[in-house]
């Protein structure tokens, strides 16, 4: 009888480490990821929606840069691995282009060639030349009467942005006649003071 009692006792405290552990899994599954709460998620959007449209946008750190000195992003960024265009632009070790500076090399003014998976983040899979503007929130800034934003280039064209968290600054992108993919490169430059 004590063997019987033995083993169901042994039964009973599995089936309490069985369901206490079900009951943490659900409760990991059910958190938020760090950084969001329940309260910073935006009003009206389900879960799948707010996955959906947080998948693709700009990256920060691509931009960073911009309105910044060169003592800073030197420290945030590494060496300087190269130059081009006579000295006025720098490619960074850890950097995402090349880097502008003001005319009297006080800040910099723009980050040129930014390649598409460090300008983007999220899934480049999801972008196409229709979409751009709704998945990263740009505004398309039109070069001419048809409201077309494109110039055409040798089997290339350029279309430019704005974007209402970058105020004072304008993106262009440059990618390939057939369609938007990952050859697509991005400038930033920061807009002139009038």
């Amino acid at each position: 009888m004590k063997t019987k009692s033995t083993l169901l006792t042994m039964c009973a405290v599995v089936l309490i480490a069985l369901a206490m552990t079900a009951c943490e899994e659900r409760d990991t599954q059910s958190a938020s990821p760090p950084g969001i709460t329940e309260q910073s998620k935006p009003e009206n959007v389900s879960e799948e929606n707010s996955a959906q449209t947080q998948a693709v946008g700009i990256n920060a750190d691509a931009v960073w840069a911009l309105g910044k000195e060169f003592p800073e992003i030197n420290e945030r960024l590494g060496e300087v691995t190269g130059t081009f265009s006579g000295g006025k632009l720098y490619q960074f070790e850890h950097g995402c282009g090349r880097y502008s500076w003001d005319s009297d090399g006080g800040v910099c003014k723009a980050v040129y060639n930014i390649k598409a998976a460090d300008f983007i983040s999220g899934d480049l899979g999801e972008i196409t030349l229709d979409n751009i503007a709704e998945k990263c929130g740009f505004e398309v800034v039109p070069l001419n009467d048809t409201g077309d934003p494109n110039t055409m280039y040798e089997g290339y064209r350029q279309a430019y942005y704005t974007h209402p968290s970058y105020e004072n600054v304008t993106f262009s992108m440059l990618y390939k006649e057939s369609g938007f993919d990952d050859t697509a490169s991005f400038d930033a430059r920061l807009n002139s003071e009038t």
